[in-house]
């Protein structure tokens, strides 16, 4: 029975330390901070791309061409989440966001843009292993009420070590990001893990009310 749990806790070990994590950004965290830039999000960085900064964009302002998808509040025609989504200003036409440790397996956004936007993949040589773009017409502007939606992800055996994006008109903003890291700090169990994790618990509760009862014989 010892060598069990054992073996048992060694496979649950392996599992926990082998499964990934996630991240979700809505950049709701830039409400009140208009064009401050977008720093301290776990597992991504948000790269200065051609010297200049990712800024939040707060539509409660007021200042914007928007139309917040979930709260149905129109400012505009370019459509996000909440009231905050994350761009590169009215020149930028690029933006690059890095995998901390150059471990991502896929990586998702919104995104709204009045001309044709594509989202690369990069490993840690830079080469493309993944690409995906939207033609303009179904990119969420300026008579579509959601926005569109990007992914790539990595091929068997290789990881993502960084994302651009880029449109060819310098009029886009992108929201509600997800992605998923191999092997990250902050792991997330996988249902496998749980369901191990429980059977590991039940195990070691029986095997100590058994020897509770050996004991009281």
């Amino acid at each position: 029975m010892k060598k069990l749990l054992i073996i048992l806790a060694i496979m649950m070990a392996v599992s926990m330390t082998s499964s990934s994590w996630a991240f979700y950004m809505d950049f709701e965290e830039g409400l009140g901070n208009d064009g401050a830039n977008i720093v301290g999000i776990p597992g991504v960085t948000f790269t200065t791309s051609a010297g200049l900064p990712w800024v939040y964009g707060d539509s409660n302002t007021g200042s914007y061409n928007t139309h917040s998808v979930d709260l149905n509040l129109w400012f505009g025609s370019y459509n996000h989440y909440g009231y905050v989504f994350a761009w590169l200003g009215v020149s930028g036409n690029w933006g690059r966001i890095d995998f901390t440790d150059q471990n991502g397996t896929w990586f998702q956004t919104g995104v709204c843009s009045a001309s044709t936007f594509t989202a690369d993949a990069y490993d840690d040589t830079d080469n493309i292993i993944d690409t995906a773009t939207l033609p303009s017409g179904n990119l969420g502007w300026p008579n579509v009420t959601d926005m569109a939606w990007l992914r790539v992800d990595a091929p068997v055996g290789k990881t993502i070590s960084y994302i651009i994006m880029h449109d060819s008109g310098n009029y886009w903003e992108v929201d509600n990001m997800t992605g998923d890291m191999a092997g990250g700090t902050q792991p997330i169990p996988e249902p496998g893990t749980l369901l191990l994790l429980g059977a590991g618990l039940v195990g070691l509760v029986g095997y100590g009310k058994l020897r509770l009862q050996r004991r009281k014989k």
